[in-house]
């Protein structure tokens, strides 16, 4: 799980090189309530160092 101001890196390997992933913990929520668990969770993403895109998931479970 990636946390609020945390950086995580890996690299990957592919056939036509090496790529360096970096995911930048943003924000995270999670709350829990009689209709079910709510998460939300915004990180940035950067490939080879150079910034690629800022990322949102939402996730509901709900109680039925």
């Amino acid at each position: 799980l990636i946390s609020t101001d945390e950086t995580h890196q890996t690299n990957y390997k592919t056939p036509f090189g090496n790529l360096v992933f970096t995911i930048h913990g943003e924000r995270v929520t999670l709350v829990e309530d009689e209709e079910g668990l709510h998460i939300y969770a915004k990180y940035g993403m950067d490939v080879n160092y150079e910034h690629l895109s800022v990322n949102e998931l939402k996730v509901e479970v709900r109680v039925e």
